[in-house]
This record gives structure tokens, C-alpha cells and sequence, in this order.
């Protein structure tokens, strides 16, 4: 097929005949190019192929560059197409050559580029002398001829692409039912060769319902085309029987010809494979069955069963079981049902909803050649189960919610009312229903208000426009039970808005605030009976007589009586001794001879133990003489152990005495006998503590002379000894001697002892006497420092013996050691320093001389002398500290460290 044209689409310009000079010879040839428009005429110069004549006509027919005068023309090949000038060039020399009418078809480009087909035929002319003298040469316009004929064989092959690759069935068919075209897709729908179907008769190929079908159309269109202008074509439903014995459906569109005289001339249309249809609306139909009945289904193992069979039937597998994770019943399956047959498939495929698999659809026995079309097929039916089971699951879960809801609001502790937009009930919890003494069916026909008292029903309509447009509120209301006693309640009121905002009803949660007005009533009771009893533990310096009379006003106030008493029990038990009395209480409560064992008010009140509460009259007996009558009494009673000490007695209470009121009075009372007690009990400690302080002083009074008395026996024997190191000895026996009496001496509490006696051993004051006392004794003319800041640090006799005795041998050691040679004056040379600081809670004393301190490989803790072994003894064994002996640069250091008790 030939490669077609690639043409510009323009207007043609219309051709106007003009008159113009022409050569002589060639009159004849002009007027017949002039009397075709597609044709023009033109002159060449037969050895430089230009233009010579006609140029313009050329130019004018294919819209080509004009050209000149002759011997000025441009060449013909240079008008040309390039693929086209080997042609052009070709053809001028078999026009040279003198050949008859040489002809060519080429293709000429105009001034916009476009091309144009021509075909080209030419003569030589020559001169009398038989020389070449021109070339004339006839061109014709062939664009729209081969325009035509690119379209048609374009079309052609077209029509014949289309036919073969059709899946459609083409056809055509005589008046007669005799097939006469056929495509080639024809071979594919039935299994013949198209050939062969064009001979076989219609019986053979169509089952008898789709024949009786075809000559029912046939015979319509006979008889209805003569008033058909145009016929109509008509669908079809036809089955074909096919080469290997089946039956396949198709769907025709047939339609009949006519010819002019309105006379059927054939048939002709199309035909459609439709058994792939007829299984895609068979599919579907049994998804929408499965769709519409899992929609209906409201039982998972019924919609799990109906999702199995459904898949069966669409991928014809042997089993298929549909499991769901997370239940019991899921877990279980038949093992024959299990068994897979040779040859087949098992496809399982994952039941996904929102992304998360909730279990899992198998097939097992899928038959080979239906394998790849079952995988989709069991994914919709997944999807169409995962459906129904996130459905059913949603209604579960929805429905526990709801158990869970309505539960949760039998059980809360509030009522809850719900109003719908017309404030009609439309639920009411138990709780509300216990509250209020209502029914449910009862409160269906109340609305909040009709249960309100008119101010508050006034006042709760006007908030009304609030709560319509969405503001919720909280407020304190009475409601009136259905037994017409009143309930304070605290409402919380939230309006129900819609998904448009407008409003929809209301949620009422009613609180009682029974027991709350209860406490509150009994924490104001609380709090006087606190404030009462506060006062009255800051009378410390009142007598018992102004303590009774606060506690008696005291009850007075806090039991809103008018008249009250109040007596003491004598030692003996037997007789009432008035304290106080209120301005109101009769004379009669002061008798001298009021008894405590009897008949009377006070006398039950003494033997009862609880307070007494009388509010009927009949039962009020035994009042003093000349009491007035009395309506009713209240009495209480102080107890010590089980005897009583003190009694109370209140009337006069405008409403009757409540437990309350006895608990405020015993009470009061009470802790009025705690601070009477209290003070009594003080005095005698006082008493019997100023006694055992003399005792104890004049003990260690007694122990200080004593320890003096030694002392000087010590100094007085010491002196009569010849031998030195004999009286140093005794010397530091008293040292010790004095150490000890002067702890006795603070304790005993001499004048300058601020802490006076018993009240412990002032440390700092105690470690400056022993050092000064030492120093008087074996100084000399030492140089001495001491620095002692304890601040007022005092001890127990059990630790100021032992740090005496302890500091008394350190010190004694020091000044015995850091002694050098004399000095120019004569007086002995040395320096001791006493450092006393406290570190944290502990106490570190430190002693130190420019002695030569200890020898080289002397170890103090196993020294046989008895000072150095008393030392470690005490601080370790009494004090519980820690003692150290180290060589300085020069001297000795002795560290002693301990933990203080405080002496109390």
C-alpha cells in the first residue's frame, strides 16, 4: 500500500480565466489546459529544465513561486519536493530524448510549505531545422484524487483491522437465512472455521428456541418493511451450539436491508459472546443475595455460614470455612472437610476491616482452571463478610454500651432525667424514681417544674431560653416527694444538641442534698461545740467556780435551752453542790440539801450513764420544792472512772432535746472536768516536785561535803609524807576527789549555778572550774589557754562524773609533761591549751601540750597504767565517744569525742 499524502486542508483559490499573449503553435494545447480548472500549461527550456512559459498558471493552480520571463524561470525540479526531483529530473530526459508523452507524478511545495500531487506529462517541440526548441509540458492537480484514494484504502484496512480484532461476531445474511459474511472472530465464539460456517445451515448451529427466535424477526420484517422508513434494529438472545458439543449464549443486534423498493434484501449486524456476562450478573446476583442477607443477619455464626456457602458457589471449590479471631466456636472444623482433592487448589485469603485482619476466608478444593478467577471472587465475598462482621461487631459493642449506659445509670448514686425538646420525659433511673417516691410510668408524665414550688418554677422557666441555646446550668431546688414532704436537690441541667446545633432536649442529674444539709447542720453543731470548747481550754487561770459558769453558758448556747445548773458531786457522793446557775434558773437549785441518790432530775442523771433527754411533761418527777413545772430537761453527768463528779441540768428548749444535744453537754462537760482535774492534778505535782527538789539537793549537798571532807583528809595525809612522788600520788587521788564534787556542787546549784539544782551540769561552766582547779594545783607558771563554746550545754550526772574524771587525768598528764627547764625567773616553763567545740550533734574536747609526747612504738590502749586504762574505759565504756592519743610536732594530743545526753 502506498505511503498517503500528508496535505494541508486550505481553501482553494478560484481559478479566473485571464487573457494573455500567447507563443505562436500553441493556441490548440492552451485552450485545452484552459478548459479544465486542475489543469495548467507550461513551456521548459529542454536544456535547463526552467520555466520558459506558463509559469504564472503554475503558480496560479499549485500556489508555487511565480516565475520570470523565459531564460529567467526557475528550474522545474527546484518547485518539487525533495524525494520528488530524481523523478522530475528523470522525466525531463525522456522529454529530451524525444519520447511520446513521458508522464510522472511528483509532488510540488507551495509558499506555505503545503504539498501538492501532480502528475506531469510532456512532449518535445522542435524547430523547422528538427533542433530541440522546448519542452511542453501539461500539469494536472491529483491531490484530491489521491486524497480520495488514501481515504479509502485507509478505510479499508480499517474496516478489515476492526473486523479481524473485533471480539463481536460481524455478520451479514441472505433474505433466504444463508450466511454470506462472517468474521474472523466468529471461529473463536464457535470452534468452526469461518468457511465452513458460511456453508452449514442454521439448524445446525442454533438450538431450537434461538431458530424459532430468527424466523420470528425474519417474518416480522417481511411483513412490516414496506411501512418502514428506516429499520429499526432489534436485539437478540440466542444460544449456539459449538464445536465441542456446548452451548454458548450470545446476544445479537440484527438488522434488515431494503432496497429501493422497500424489499428485505438481507440481514446484517452483530453478535456477542455474552456467557461471561451471564456469569458476571450471576455473581453478582449471588453477591447481592449475600450483601442483602448479611445486612439482615443478626447472628455472626449464621452470617459466617451464609459468607461459606456464598464462596462455594461462586468459585466451586469443595469447602469453604470462614473463621473470625478472637472466638472459641471459630477454632473448630471438620477434618474431612479439610481434605483437599489431587489436582486442586486451596486459596485463603485474609478478612480485613479497617486495615486490621479480624480472620481469615479459606477455600480448599479449588478446581485448576478456576483458581485465578476465584481469588477476586472470594476477595469480595471477604470483603462483604468483613463487612457484616464489623457491622454485627459495631451492634455488639453498640448494644453492650448501651447495657453498659443504661447500667451505668441505674447505678449511679444521682437521679437522671431526660427531657426530650417539648421537656417530656423520656427516661427516668431508679434511683430518681426512690428518690421521689414516683414511678417511672408516674414521672412520664411530669416534667421537673411540676414538682417545684411556684418561686423556684418561676425562676426555672426563665432560664429556659438559655438552655435552648446550648448553656448548661447548676442550681439548688426543692422538690416535692409524691408524700408531699420537701427533697433539696442540687440540679445540673445540660442541654441535647443535634448535629445542627439546635436544640434537642435536656439531661437532669438530681443530686439529694438530704444528707449534705444533715452535715452541714452537724459541722455548724461541730464547729460551736469546738469554738466552746476552745474558749474553755484558755481559761488556764480561771478558779473552777468562772469554769463552770462558761460551761454551763456554753450549753446554754449550744442547746438553745433557757434556764440550765450546774453542781459538783462532795467527796462522799451524796450531796449536790451548785457551781453556777443561769439568771432564769430557780432559786430552788441552790438548796443546800439537793441529793445526789433519789428520785429527783439529778439524781436519775447521776446514775444514768448516758445524758438523760426527757421531753414529755408526765415524765418529768422529782423537782426540788418551789421548782416551777417543766416541759423538758436535759441532763449530763462528768464521771471519774464510774463515779460522778459533776452534773448538768438544762430546760426551757422552745423544741424538743435531740442526742445531739446531750453529746454537746457531755462534751462541755467533760472537758471542763479535764481542766479541773488538770489544774488540781498540777498543783499536787508542783507540791510533791518542790519536796523531792529539797530532798535531792540537800543530797548532793550532803555528797559535796562529803567529797570536801575527803579532800582534805587526802591534802593532810599528803603533806605528811616524806616521800615526793608519795604526795604527787595523793595529790592527783584528790584531784579526782575534787572533779567529782564539783559535778555535786552544780547539782546541789551554788549561787553562781544558773540553772539551779537538779537541772544538770552545765558543761561549758563545769570543763573552765576543773581547769582552773587543776591549774591551782600543779601550774605553777605555765603558760595556759583555754577555749571553751560549748553554749549552755548541760548533762546528766551518769555523763559529767565520767568526763570529769576523764578530763581530770588528761589534764593532770598535760601539765605533769609539758614542764621544761626553769626559766630565767626561776618558774618552771611549759604550755597547755583546752579546746571544747561542738561538731554536728557530738562533743570534741581536745588537751594539748609541747611535752615530748609518747614514745616510738607506744600504744595507749594497751598501756599498764591505771590512768591511761581509766581513761579508754570510761570514754568507751560511759560515754559511748571516742578517745585518741597522737604526737604532734610538739607535745601530745588528746581528742575525746561523744554524743550529749541532754539533761532534763
Amino acid at each position: 500500500m502506498a505511503k498517503p499524502l500528508t496535505l494541508r486542508n486550505r481553501r482553494r483559490i478560484p481559478r479566473t480565466r485571464r487573457p494573455k499573449t500567447q507563443a505562436p503553435g500553441m493556441v490548440q494545447s492552451q485552450d485545452s489546459a484552459n478548459g479544465w480548472p486542475d489543469l495548467a500549461f507550461a513551456l521548459l527550456d529542454p536544456h535547463t529544465g526552467r520555466l520558459a512559459d506558463g509559469g504564472r498558471d503554475l503558480a496560479r493552480l499549485f500556489d508555487l513561486p511565480p516565475c520570470g520571463t523565459a531564460g529567467q524561470g526557475v528550474a522545474l525540479p527546484a518547485l518539487c519536493a525533495p524525494e520528488s526531483r530524481p523523478v522530475v529530473t528523470c522525466w525531463l530526459a525522456q522529454c529530451r530524448s524525444g519520447a511520446p508523452w513521458p508522464e510522472c507524478a511528483c509532488e510540488f511545495i507551495d509558499t506555505t510549505g503545503g504539498r501538492w500531487l501532480a502528475t506531469l506529462r510532456g512532449s518535445l517541440v522542435r524547430d523547422t531545422l528538427g533542433r530541440p526548441q522546448a519542452i511542453r509540458a501539461l500539469f494536472a492537480d491529483d491531490t484530491e484524487r489521491r486524497r480520495l484514494e488514501d481515504a479509502l484504502l485507509e478505510s479499508e484496512q480499517r474496516h478489515k483491522l476492526i473486523s479481524e480484532n473485533l471480539v463481536d461476531v460481524i455478520w451479514a445474511m441472505t433474505p433466504d437465512l444463508r450466511f454470506t459474511y462472517l468474521s474472523p472472530s466468529a471461529e473463536s465464539l464457535t470452534g468452526h472455521p469461518v468457511e465452513r460456517l458460511l456453508r452449514m445451515d442454521l439448524a445446525t448451529l442454533f438450538t431450537r428456541e434461538s431458530l424459532r427466535c430468527i424466523s420470528e424477526a425474519a417474518a416480522h420484517w417481511r411483513d412490516e418493511a414496506a411501512r418502514m422508513q428506516d429499520p429499526t434494529p432489534v436485539w437478540l438472545g440466542l444460544e449456539i451450539l459449538t464445536a465441542n458439543g456446548g452451548c454458548v449464549p450470545v446476544e445479537a443486534l440484527a438488522r434488515a436491508t431494503l432496497d429501493a423498493e422497500r424489499h428485505v434484501t438481507g440481514f446484517c449486524g452483530t453478535a456477542r459472546d455474552i456467557h461471561l456476562r451471564r456469569r458476571m450478573e450471576r455473581i453478582e446476583a449471588l453477591l447481592s443475595r449475600l450483601a442483602k442477607s448479611l445486612l439482615e443477619c443478626e447472628d455472626m455464626t449464621q452470617t459466617r455460614e451464609l459468607a461459606a456457602a456464598c464462596a462455594e458457589a461462586l468459585t466451586g471449590a469443595r469447602c469453604v470455612t470462614a473463621v473470625l479471631h478472637g472466638r472459641a466456636e471459630d477454632g473448630l472444623s471438620d477434618s474431612a472437610e479439610t481434605a483437599t482433592p489431587e489436582g486442586a487448589d486451596d486459596i485463603s485469603m485474609a478478612v480485613t476491616h479497617a486495615g486490621t485482619e479480624i480472620g481469615r476466608l479459606t477455600a480448599r478444593g479449588v478446581p485448576p482452571r478456576a483458581a485465578a478467577e476465584a481469588r477476586p471472587l472470594l476477595e469480595r465475598v471477604a470483603s462483604l463478610f468483613a463487612l457484616a462482621a464489623a457491622r454485627l461487631s459495631a451492634e455488639e459493642a453498640r448494644r453492650k454500651n448501651e447495657r453498659s449506659a443504661r447500667l451505668l445509670l441505674e447505678s449511679m448514686h444521682e437521679g437522671v432525667w431526660a427531657l426530650d425538646a417539648d421537656r417530656r420525659t423520656i427516661f427516668a433511673n431508679q434511683r430518681l424514681t426512690a428518690m421521689l417516691g414516683y414511678s417511672v410510668a408516674e414521672l412520664r408524665t411530669l416534667r421537673p417544674t411540676d414538682l417545684m414550688p411556684s418561686q423556684e418554677r418561676l425562676h426555672a422557666q426563665e432560664r429556659l431560653p438559655e438552655l435552648r441555646l446550648g448553656l448548661g446550668t447548676s442550681a439548688d431546688h426543692e422538690l416535692w416527694r409524691k408524700n408531699g414532704t420537701p427533697l433539696p436537690v442540687r440540679m445540673n441541667i445540660a442541654p441535647l444538641l443535634d448535629e445542627n446545633g439546635a436544640f434537642d432536649g435536656l439531661v437532669c442529674t438530681i443530686a439529694d442534698l438530704s444528707d449534705r444539709r444533715r452535715m452541714e447542720r452537724e459541722l455548724r453543731n461541730n464547729q460551736a461545740r469546738f469554738e466552746a470548747l476552745y474558749e474553755l481550754s484558755r481559761l488556764t487561770g480561771a478558779t473552777e467556780a468562772q469554769t463552770a459558769e462558761f460551761t454551763l453558758r456554753a450549753a446554754l448556747r449550744l442547746t438553745d435551752s433557757a434556764a440550765g445548773a450546774l453542781f459538783f458531786v462532795d467527796a462522799q457522793g451524796g450531796y449536790l453542790r451548785p457551781m453556777a446557775t443561769s439568771p432564769r434558773t430557780p432559786d430552788c437549785f441552790g438548796h443546800p440539801e439537793l441529793k445526789a441518790i433519789g428520785e429527783g432530775l439529778f439524781a436519775r442523771t447521776c446514775a444514768s450513764g448516758p445524758p438523760l433527754v426527757v421531753n414529755e411533761a408526765q415524765e418529768i418527777t422529782g423537782l426540788p420544792p418551789g421548782h416551777p413545772p417543766v416541759t423538758r430537761f436535759l441532763g449530763a453527768t462528768a464521771r471519774d472512772g464510774e463515779r460522778p463528779i459533776a452534773v448538768l441540768g438544762l430546760t426551757g428548749k422552745p423544741r424538743d432535746y435531740t442526742q445531739d444535744d446531750g453529746l454537746h453537754v457531755s462534751l462541755l462537760l467533760d472537758g471542763m472536768w479535764r481542766m479541773v482535774r488538770g489544774r488540781r492534778d498540777e498543783a499536787r505535782i508542783r507540791t510533791s516536785l518542790r519536796e523531792k527538789e529539797g530532798l535531792l539537793r540537800e543530797v548532793h549537798h550532803r555528797v559535796k561535803n562529803n567529797l570536801q571532807v575527803v579532800s582534805s583528809l587526802l591534802d593532810m595525809a599528803g603533806r605528811r609524807l616524806p616521800d615526793p612522788e608519795a604526795r604527787r600520788g595523793m595529790e592527783e587521788v584528790r584531784a579526782k576527789v575534787l572533779a567529782m564534787s564539783l559535778v555535786h556542787a552544780q547539782l546541789h546549784g551554788d549561787a553562781d549555778h544558773e540553772g539551779g539544782p537538779g537541772q544538770g551540769v552545765d558543761l561549758e561552766r563545769y570543763v573552765r572550774a576543773l581547769f582552773r582547779q587543776l591549774c591551782a594545783i600543779y601550774s605553777g607558771g605555765m603558760e595556759l589557754e583555754v577555749d571553751v563554746r560549748l553554749g549552755g550545754l548541760t548533762l546528766g550526772l551518769e555523763q559529767a562524773a565520767p568526763l570529769g574524771l576523764v578530763l581530770n587525768e588528761a589534764l593532770t598528764n598535760a601539765f605533769k609533761h609539758s614542764r621544761s627547764d626553769l626559766a630565767e625567773d626561776g618558774r618552771p616553763t611549759g604550755r597547755v591549751l583546752l579546746r571544747a567545740r561542738r561538731e554536728d550533734d557530738d562533743v570534741r574536747i581536745t588537751v594539748r601540750d609541747n611535752g615530748p609526747g609518747l614514745p616510738e612504738g607506744f600504744e595507749p590502749e594497751h598501756a599498764a597504767g591505771l590512768g591511761l586504762k581509766l581513761m579508754f574505759g570510761l570514754v568507751r565504756g560511759q560515754l559511748r565517744g571516742e578517745i585518741a592519743l597522737t604526737n604532734m610536732d610538739e607535745g601530745l594530743c588528746v581528742s575525746i569525742r561523744f554524743r550529749p545526753i541532754i539533761a532534763t
